[in-house]
């Protein structure tokens, strides 16, 4: 008579992920003034919204998200540009309890397909623990590019403002400017010179 053998895998697992992921644009100044005026005046509105310079890149925190402007930065066609890059990087630790029962009456093959199937439990809690991850950076880094993308607005309108008078000085005497946002946010900048 054959004896039927049990194999109980107990076993404490901590499972470690990370997720990187990152949203690169180039920002493109109109040249109203010359190219090193215009940066000039984004550095100044830059430093106005709180950003922190560091070799050439300003950085600021939104939602949690670090925000990179790089005026120094190369685009793809080797050209140099300032980039705006969102990133985001996040750990995550988990311990996983798993306790899985097998019998047979091959005590080989028992303890074989316990060691299995443990090892497929701990595979798919493994990809649906960086899943998860995946999925929170995704959604942390929309949302952060929602709020860049109206700092950044805000901040080139202060630029082309800021350079639209500079420019109508230049051109002639200003005689009267009026600034004004509508309710859609619209920015409206007038400006009458004597030439």
């Amino acid at each position: 008579m054959s004896r039927m053998y049990r194999v109980t895998i107990k076993e404490t697992v901590k499972i470690n992920t990370q997720s990187d992921d990152r949203i690169v644009r180039d920002i493109v100044l109109q040249q109203i003034l010359p190219q090193e005026q215009m940066v000039e005046l984004l550095e100044r509105s830059m430093q106005e919204k709180g950003f922190v310079q560091e070799n050439g890149v300003y950085s600021k925190e939104i939602e949690g998200v670090r925000l990179d402007i790089d005026l120094n930065a190369c685009n793809e066609q080797g050209q140099k540009s300032i980039q705006s890059v969102l990133q985001l990087s996040l750990d995550s630790s988990t311990d996983l309890q798993i306790e899985f029962i097998e019998q047979s009456y091959n005590p080989e093959v028992a303890n074989k397909s316990a060691v299995e199937k443990a090892d497929a439990i701990k595979s798919d809690s493994r990809q649906a623990a960086q899943t998860e991850l995946d999925d929170r950076v995704s959604q942390q880094l929309e949302q952060a590019a929602c709020q860049a993308d109206v700092l950044m607005h805000e901040m080139l309108q202060e630029v082309y403002g800021e350079a639209l008078k500079q420019k109508a000085a230049q051109l002639g005497t200003v005689l009267e400017q009026s600034e004004s946002i509508d309710e859609n946010g619209s920015y409206e900048l007038k400006i009458r010179i004597e030439i």
